[in-house]
């Protein structure tokens, strides 16, 4: 696979704790191509638990984002 030449990558997923915790290979596989680049966006109550994984460089709230 070709590096993303230092570009970020922002995966955005809002939903239930299920739902989120379901992307979870989806997200090690692009750390591993990419592994400082990766940013999540889920919902508020979700955000520390995915700061706790390795494969999140950095995790936001949605709500903190405030892209309403």
């Amino acid at each position: 696979m070709n590096r993303l030449s230092g570009k970020k990558v922002v995966v955005i997923r809002t939903g239930a704790l299920g739902d989120v915790l379901m992307i979870l290979p989806f997200l090690q596989a692009v750390q591993s191509v990419q592994p400082e680049c990766l940013h999540v966006v889920v919902e508020a109550r979700q955000k520390e638990l995915m700061q706790g994984f390795d494969c999140v460089d950095r995790a936001f709230a949605a709500d903190d984002l405030q892209w309403w």
